[in-house]
């Protein structure tokens, strides 16, 4: 049931169209080359309760012996980095769902977790410490997904501001939320809190348009 589910919302990579904007330009990177202090010290900040992958080996162990198989995974790690293979293991993964909110007999109320191996992780930040200064500088400022001591949060309230200000110079201004990217309570909220304002301002322009309009407040 959830292996269906978790299919049917799966898309590719290849299925979505990039624009880039202005502030993106080609960047060149030099190969990256990894010493056994980075990866050790990568090895050594692995979370002890940290979920292990396929192959069955947890964080404890690959802590507990860091400094026998930092060097060995070095070598293994540049060799992947300079030839451009990743070994086939280290892609697979563990599929298991958790549960978000609503009725727990629904899986459309749980999202699906990827368990990697943790070697497959170490490499994985080894080679996010060497781009990342090169790789925020591309993201867009309104980017807050996945963008440190940023969230969806920031996000809610960047647009609140943007609304809240547009309403005060009595400017039209529409907003529309996608229900599973934030959580109900702050939906209810905000939407409770413009519902005079929006009900006021916007409805006789949408109505003006013969736009469909409604103003849902969601619920847990």
């Amino acid at each position: 049931m959830f292996n269906e589910y978790f299919v049917s919302i799966f898309s590719s990579d290849s299925d979505v169209a990039f624009e880039h904007g202005d502030r993106l330009h080609n960047v060149e990177f030099e190969n990256i080359t990894l010493s056994e202090e980075e990866v050790l010290a990568v090895i050594m900040n692995l979370d002890h309760n940290k979920a292990h992958g396929p192959d069955n080996i947890p964080a404890r162990l690959l802590k507990e012996t860091a400094a026998q198989i930092a060097p060995s995974l070095c070598s293994l790690f540049n060799k992947s980095l300079r030839i451009g293979v990743v070994p086939d293991d280290w892609k697979l993964a563990n599929v298991v769902p958790v549960y978000k909110h609503g009725e727990k007999a629904e899986v459309e109320n749980y999202r699906p977790i990827s368990l990697l191996s943790l070697i497959s992780k170490t490499l994985e930040r080894c080679v996010f410490n060497n781009i990342k200064h090169h790789a925020y500088d591309q993201i867009n400022p309104c980017q807050n997904g996945f963008v440190p001591k940023k969230s969806c949060i920031t996000q809610l309230i960047e647009v609140l501001d943007h609304i809240g200000r547009d309403l005060d110079r009595e400017a039209p201004a529409f907003h529309t939320f996608y229900r599973k990217a934030v959580k109900d309570s702050l939906i209810t909220e905000y939407n409770d809190n413009l519902k005079q304002s929006f009900e006021k301002k916007i409805k006789p322009l949408a109505d003006s348009l013969r736009l469909p309009l409604q103003n849902q407040t969601y619920s847990k």
